[in-house]
């Protein structure tokens, strides 16, 4: 296992140059906004897992510079946007088979439906389907334009879109769906709660639960520790669930900051 590790250490160093090559080319500004993104994550990732340390405290637009003046509320509404469209794509590539009544296959029609009618506006209109909401009241924490925070919103925002879309084809009623949407955000000063809408079973009650997203942001937040540790930071990013909520078929993920004790 530890020479895995090395390994995977070694070519993410190596690699990590060849991304700053492309990353700093003036061409890169042709490319789409969402494929920009993408390949910020893609460096972002090679960078942290290559070895050089996550700043917690480092703002997001050191690397897009064009939202140097956003505001918290701006800049997590443009990090819905690319969490959105991570879990759209997850929807469209299902594979196509079970017939029109597998609910996955379902789901890919819906998406591919939604983009040959709406290409221009696909993320409106998924928004709107799922009756996705921010709330309009408070507004949240102040260190939602941080690159660690980035990172944990899109992996929990794709992963939870992907399920709400997936409970979405599955309602017959759509009164029923403009009463209880699917997918919504909550916040406070101290955390930032994604909630959609998914079936829950009894095996998922018991908080043993296990999944890919969970395994990634352990190994994740890991990193982050390290480097408020050798820094002496004495907040850090925390990550509880996916996890059943309380509402009935609803699933959670809290993405909030603690205190620790620097010395420890």
């Amino acid at each position: 296992m530890y020479q895995r590790l090395m390994y995977q250490k070694f070519f993410a160093d190596k690699t990590v140059g060849l991304l700053d090559e492309i990353w700093l080319d003036p061409n890169r500004d042709a490319l789409e906004v969402r494929s920009i993104f993408a390949l910020w994550l893609i460096r972002t990732h090679t960078e942290v897992w290559g070895g050089r340390p996550l700043d917690t405290t480092q703002e997001i637009y050191v690397d897009f510079p064009e939202w140097q003046d956003f505001n918290a509320m701006q800049t997590i509404d443009e990090l819905v946007k690319f969490g959105i469209w991570g879990g759209v794509g997850r929807a469209s590539k299902i594979p196509k088979d079970g017939g029109m009544d597998n609910p996955e296959w379902n789901l890919t029609h819906y998406i591919e439906d939604l983009s040959m009618n709406n290409p221009d506006n696909l993320i409106f209109h998924v928004r709107h389907s799922l009756s996705f909401h921010l709330p309009k009241d408070t507004a949240p924490p102040d260190w939602v334009t941080t690159k660690a925070f980035a990172i944990c919103f899109y992996y929990g925002l794709w992963q939870a879109t992907y399920h709400a879309l997936k409970t979405f084809v599955l309602i017959d009623d759509k009164q029923v769906q403009k009463e209880k949407p699917c997918l919504w955000i909550e916040w406070d000063k101290q955390s930032v709660s994604i909630y959609n809408r998914g079936v829950v079973m009894e095996e998922h009650l018991d908080g043993n639960l296990i999944t890919t997203d969970r395994e990634f942001f352990d190994a994740f937040l890991r990193k982050t520790d390290e480097f408020c540790h050798w820094n002496e930071i004495d907040e850090v990013f925390r990550i509880d669930g996916p996890q059943p909520a309380d509402i009935p078929d609803t699933w959670r993920l809290v993405i909030r900051k603690e205190k620790q004790d620097v010395q420890s």
